[in-house]
């Protein structure tokens, strides 16, 4: 710097204008002065010393060159006002002392702040995010594939992840903007399908609904009719029709599924029923008739399950039982079919087997009635299936020998509804 009567300093600062500086917040503001002397550094033989003259100022002033041409003030403490920044030359080499030279700076201060609000939201929720003491500013949000939020400071989550949502807002004359950092937490999503009842061939009714969803860390809420239902598990066993609704609950997260409703109604139930082509015949046939017969399997007994719902060859009097399924869906049901039919011979021994002679498959029959003959015609006895145990060989107090005996049987028909009569033989074997 040239040696004058008084010391000029020109003053290089940070921010462009010479006069009326504003800092604003926690700003740590730049000052300089001779910056084009010696590469920046100040003049030669020249030191520089700063001060702000309010006693206010709560701030630390930061040399950063050896000469001090240079400095940045740290407000810290120091609340907001007008306050002036001077600096001093000192030259041993000038004749006078210069005149410290001064500006003005306006500091705004801002205290730490925090948008007001949760950090934590479930997605497809809406929350209300504020600014501690300031309602007039600008909401704007980093990233809108996760949430986004209107002017109001309103947060709709949209989908799981993180984002940063801010606020600005302008004060005197500085502008400043608060973040926070929301993190959206998925909600559970569990499935239910509506469903039919399920009827087993004993009769029961029973399915199960399925969340989809694991046990653990979750917590289910079933409500049947709107009713609680006592259960917590991810599924339950229900054996009502009506309307049945789940919700699902974090633990971890507290955040909920929607409440999904599923209805269970009764499967149809068709109408089934069967025949016997031809009484006494000694190769009947079963046929089942059901509507649809396509959509369902078949099975006599132990047997394997077939398509066909007709059952040849059939030589065993009595009570069959024939299974039918459904070929999709969950329907089950046995039925009972009685082949009438009668034994070829009967041992009267005492041996517990086969000691008498009846015709069992017409039990059920009140109105049937058996005559048994010789094979000369003469009556020897007459039976009624459904309440005696049958004939058993003797005839006014005498064993009958062993020889073929005929008979007649008089009964109704269960497919016509008309009295029918049978006429054939049985051997007696001794």
């Amino acid at each position: 710097m040239p040696f004058y009567t008084c010391l000029a300093v020109f003053f290089c600062f940070y921010f462009s204008s010479a006069q009326d500086q504003i800092s604003c917040g926690s700003e740590l503001d730049f000052f300089s002065v001779d910056m084009d002397e010696n590469n920046g550094s100040g003049s030669t033989n020249s030191t520089y010393e700063w001060y702000v003259r309010e006693d206010e100022f709560e701030g630390e002033i930061l040399p950063q060159t050896s000469s001090g041409n240079q400095i940045i003030i740290d407000w810290l403490n120091t609340p907001e006002g007008e306050y002036t920044v001077f600096v001093k030359e000192i030259n041993g080499e000038a004749s006078c002392l210069p005149e410290p030279q001064h500006i003005q700076v306006l500091f705004e201060n801002v205290f730490p702040e925090q948008i007001l609000g949760p950090s934590y939201v479930c997605e497809g929720e809406t929350i209300p995010l504020k600014h501690p003491f300031l309602e007039k500013g600008e909401w704007t949000i980093e990233n809108e594939n996760i949430g986004r939020v209107d002017q109001n400071g309103n947060f709709e989550a949209v989908q799981t992840g993180e984002t940063i949502v801010n606020f600005s807002y302008m004060t005197k004359a500085c502008e400043f903007t608060v973040s926070k950092v929301i993190q959206v937490q998925p909600r559970p999503k569990p499935k239910l399908e509506n469903q039919e009842i399920c009827i087993d061939i004993e009769g029961k009714e029973m399915i199960i609904l399925n969340s989809g969803l694991p046990q653990e860390n979750l917590e289910f809420k079933w409500y049947y009719n709107d009713q609680p239902i006592p259960n917590t598990q991810n599924h339950i066993s229900v054996s009502d029709i009506g309307e049945y609704k789940l919700q699902v609950i974090n633990l971890d997260t507290g955040c909920s599924s929607d409440i999904i409703t599923t209805k269970v109604k009764a499967l149809p139930k068709p109408s089934i029923s069967a025949n016997v082509d031809t009484d006494f015949h000694d190769n009947q046939r079963i046929v089942v008739n059901i509507d649809n017969p396509q959509a369902y399997l078949f099975k006599l007994e132990d047997g394997e399950f077939q398509d066909s719902p007709v059952f040849n060859n059939i030589t065993t009097e009595g009570t069959h039982h024939i299974s039918i399924k459904a070929k999709q869906g969950c329907f089950t049901k046995e039925i009972k079919v009685i082949v009438i039919n009668y034994p070829k011979f009967f041992t009267p021994n005492d041996d517990g087997y086969n000691d008498t002679w009846n015709i069992d498959s017409l039990k059920d029959d009140p109105t049937a009635e058996i005559f048994i003959f010789d094979r000369y015609g003469k009556l020897l006895k007459m039976i009624s299936p459904s309440s005696q145990k049958g004939w058993d060989g003797i005839y006014n107090g005498k064993a009958m020998p062993t020889d073929d005996y005929w008979f007649r049987v008089d009964y109704t028909d269960r497919n016509a509804a008309v009295q029918k009569s049978y006429k054939s033989n049985f051997t007696l074997k001794r």
